[in-house]
């Protein structure tokens, strides 16, 4: 195992470092993740193989690599099958084909999400410059009736000083 390059820690030392990187408790990432402290405390323990849901939303909530998801990380089989028993190369490969379908599926969404950003920046700037424009447009015939008023006024003065 090495500190410094997460994705080879087992999935369960991975998801502690993961916490302890951002300075949580176990309470506070189960909170983060919807998960009871207990299935978090599992996961961290090695008791319960983590869901690669759960994987990705710690790698994204602490801002940690995910691991690779390896069959033999430290000598120890790490991911197994429904019913608990250790996966072969074949439930390997459909975990990790998981695995990436759901980073492309995140990364997808969050694509989505910067269009949706831009969009509402350029309406957002559209606006604005239209306001501008109003405005300009409100202060020039605000400026040319004062002017107009000022004249009345000013014209009023002169013809009651003459009488």
């Amino acid at each position: 195992m090495s500190k410094e390059n997460p994705q080879y820690m087992t999935t369960s030392l991975w998801a502690k470092a993961a916490r302890k990187s951002r300075k949580l408790t176990q309470k506070d990432l189960a909170a983060m993740l919807k998960i009871s402290k207990k299935s978090l405390e599992n996961y961290e323990s090695g008791r319960i193989d983590m869901p690669m849901a759960t994987a990705i939303k710690i790698a994204t909530f602490c801002e940690f690599p995910p691991p690779f998801f390896n069959s033999t990380q430290e000598g120890q089989p790490q991911n197994r099958d429904v019913q608990g028993d250790k996966a072969g190369d074949k439930g390997m490969e459909i975990t990790t084909a998981k695995y990436i379908s759901l980073l492309e599926k995140t990364v997808e969404l969050q694509k989505w999400q910067i269009e949706d950003l831009k969009i509402g920046r350029e309406s957002f700037n559209a606006l604005k410059e239209e306001i501008k424009t109003l405005e300009k447009e409100f202060n020039t015939q605000l400026g040319t009736r004062l002017a107009t008023e000022m004249k009345k006024i000013l014209a009023g003065q002169k013809a009651s000083k003459k009488k």
